[in-house]
């Protein structure tokens, strides 16, 4: 049996009619609704909805409210919950939406929604209007026809759908037809088919915008955008982690943006960044820009990793695309189709912004998109992690003195000053949350440390160290507690000289090992970042980190030029034919720089201001050979990024002898100390030099083999 909204305490239903003027505010819960009891709360709702008026706010306390049939709400209302991570909505009926907007001028926010979400048409076949989505959890678990998180069937006209997160979008996130003036904007689309699908069989529409959304996950398209319309902006977007199995033709319509609308005009897609080097079918993303119609303007786009860049594949009528400026390397195919004009696109074109500067989405969102240094910033947050850190006092603090064993763990010691991201920074337990001691032990990779330190960024831990140590040693990464979630970068600085940093890691990235040369240093501070991208899920873990006194050990970020000395049996590996190479960028160069494109046009090699006369020049993605022939008993050589990038790139060497990894840098930086390489290469056939860029495109990513050499 259902309750009747008017056994409620308080005043009586009549006197609460008789004062709603002065009401701008209508809380279901005086109209019989109780979150939390499992039971049917439509009545309720629907009463308070009744008994409200134009302009009025229908208002959820947190909890859970049930109902048991699909609600068509009253429009020139609000509807809005305390917060989406506590007032939730779930449908009892999963064939039913749970809510039907048929009226102009209502606004949803602030829910989590859980069913088979929101269904937008009118009777007559009008367009609504003056609708607002905004700051939802929504997850897609329907049944039936129709079973997409949102759905509009006759058209949307100056509305948005903002800064919501599609936690599961089922079959699609936002399926819809017919739109004047709609904006799709910092909505994160997780977990499931595809993100958003729009189509216009009667090519009326016009001026749609989707932008800075977050696409992860989908086995179909990020967007696809058919039929006609003009005036499509796609911009500012990020499309990751495919959902593709090694069944190729399980993933025939795994594209990331297919705007093929062949009756479009004026569509424009510019500054997305395409991150697909998953190819578990040999493939991968079929298409980054699917194109169509005339007019469409694909530029400044960053695609890394998928099978074809752009396929142009209108074939109704006539078709023009211009595609210029974009960025693309290690993909299998370029970009093809009949109407297509491009200019300066590939792995040597430099956008005019940062495709690292973070991702944009639920409530994450670009101040300035165009502005290459520009970060996200963070709107309507609801999660519980604050961007202002909280602060541990300032103390004196006694410098340690090492344990007899020579090592001293941070996490057992005092720190001598610390603030933190989201509480207190943990000794020998992960950040947690916002209590002292409420971490768990720290874990990166499935990786379990019993000492360390667990913060959160953006942090700041300073240790005195008074010259009592010779070297700072610790395992770093995201904890696993975020998942693959969060994104961070960890730095040191000894004396105020910052003298590491990892660049960016996220939950996904494997750890990195540091190994410091702290002689005769007195402090050192240990800091975590966001990567730009604010600071939610940033658990950043100095695991093991430990000072060690007693003979200094060879950090891989301290290692200083040699002055190379020769023998008579010592060979050049730039005098030797090489038997196989590929460069990033124009050719590699002997006894010079990388330069630019052309041949012979690099410079002197030069690492950390040391010139070097021999060597071997290249920008990675780079792979050259040289066939042995068991002559050789080693090989050795000098590496870093030549100082014409002014301290920008960052690459990964390695050396394979015959075909098994013998060598491998780890991540070098622009600005990094010069590494040594020497390898004994007895019996050995073939040596195989590699430069790979470290994940974050080829960009400034020339690298040197200084002095190369085998004797």
């Amino acid at each position: 049996m259902s309750r009747k909204c008017t056994k409620v305490n308080g005043p009586g239903l009549l006197d609460r009619l008789e004062s709603r003027q002065l009401m701008s505010q209508v809380n279901v819960t005086s109209f019989g609704a109780v979150p939390n009891d499992g039971r049917d709360d439509l009545a309720a709702v629907k009463a308070a909805m009744n008994a409200s008026a134009n302009g009025d706010t229908i208002y959820f306390p947190s909890g859970t409210y049930n109902f048991s049939d699909e609600i068509f709400l009253k429009g020139s209302r609000t509807y809005a919950g305390a917060d989406p991570n506590n007032t939730i909505i779930q449908s009892m009926n999963l064939g039913k939406h749970t809510f039907h907007v048929q009226q102009d001028n209502t606004t949803i926010k602030n829910f989590t929604i859980q069913g088979k979400p929101i269904m937008i048409d009118t009777g007559s076949g009008a367009m609504v209007a003056g609708l607002t989505i905004n700051n939802n959890i929504i997850r897609n678990t329907g049944t039936g026809n129709m079973n997409n998180v949102i759905t509009f069937t006759t058209g949307l006209r100056n509305s948005s759908i903002t800064n919501n997160k599609f936690d599961g979008v089922g079959p699609m996130g936002i399926y819809g037809y017919y739109w004047d003036g709609l904006t799709i904007a910092n909505n994160d689309f997780l977990n499931g088919g595809q993100g958003i699908h729009v189509d216009d069989h009667a090519n009326t529409s016009k001026n749609l915008t989707i932008e800075q959304n977050l696409f992860s996950g989908l086995h179909r398209m990020g967007v696809e955008y058919q039929g006609g319309g003009t005036n499509l902006v796609l911009q500012d977007n990020w499309y990751e982690k495919p959902s593709m199995t090694s069944n190729f033709n399980d993933n025939n319509a795994t594209f990331a943006f297919s705007i093929v609308a062949d009756r479009s005009k004026g569509t424009i897609a510019r500054r997305n960044v395409i991150w697909a080097p998953e190819r578990p079918d040999g493939v991968g993303v079929r298409i980054g820009f699917e194109t169509g119609g005339d007019g469409t303007l694909v530029e400044n786009n960053y695609v890394y990793g998928i099978n074809q860049v752009l396929a142009n594949t209108d074939g109704a009528g006539t078709t023009s695309v211009l595609a210029q400026n974009n960025y693309y390397f290690q993909v299998l195919q370029g970009l093809v189709g009949r109407g297509l004009t491009s200019i300066n696109n590939g792995p040597q074109v430099n956008l005019q912004w940062l495709y690292n500067r973070g991702k944009a989405g639920f409530n994450r969102r670009f101040t300035d998109p165009s502005n290459p240094n520009g970060g996200v910033s963070t709107t309507n947050t609801t999660t519980s992690t604050p961007s202002t850190p909280s602060s541990t006092p300032t103390s004196t603090v006694t410098v340690p003195a090492p344990t007899s064993s020579g090592t001293t763990y941070l996490g057992d010691i005092n720190w001598a000053s610390a603030t933190n991201g989201w509480g207190t920074a943990e000794k020998n337990k992960s950040n947690g949350e916002s209590g002292a001691g409420d971490g768990h032990a720290i874990t990166i990779g499935g990786k379990a440390y019993s000492k360390g330190l667990g913060v959160h960024a953006n942090s700041e831990i300073v240790y005195n160290l008074n010259k009592q140590y010779t070297t700072f040693q610790s395992d770093i990464g995201v904890d696993d507690e975020v998942g693959n979630s969060g994104s961070v970068v960890f730095q040191v600085y000894l004396d105020n000289v910052k003298v590491f940093d990892s660049g960016k890691m996220t939950g996904s990235s494997a750890n990195q090992s540091i190994n410091l040369n702290v002689s005769g240093k007195t402090t050192m501070k240990l800091v975590v970042t966001d990567s730009g991208d604010g600071n939610s899920y940033d658990h950043g873990d100095w695991a093991n980190a430990a000072l060690i006194a007693g003979s200094s050990t060879t950090g891989s970020t301290t290692a200083t030029p040699s002055n190379i000395s020769t023998s008579a049996s010592t060979k050049w590996l730039s005098d030797l034919a090489w038997s196989y190479q590929v460069n990033g960028w124009g050719t590699a160069e002997k006894d010079k720089s990388n330069g630019e494109a052309a041949l012979g046009d690099g410079k002197t090699i030069t690492l950390r201001n040391t010139t070097y006369a021999k060597g071997l020049g290249t920008n990675a993605n780079s792979d050259i050979r040289y066939a042995l022939g068991g002559k050789y008993t080693n090989f050795s050589s000098d590496i870093g990024i030549d100082n014409e990038t002014n301290g920008n790139g960052s690459v990964v060497f390695r050396v394979y002898l015959d075909g098994k990894l013998a060598y491998d840098s780890g991540i070098v930086r622009g600005k990094d100390a010069i590494k040594q390489i020497s390898l004994n290469v007895t019996n050995v056939q073939e040596l195989r030099l590699v430069v790979d860029n470290s994940g974050d495109g080829n960009a400034y990513d020339h690298a040197d083999w200084a002095g190369a050499r085998v004797s």
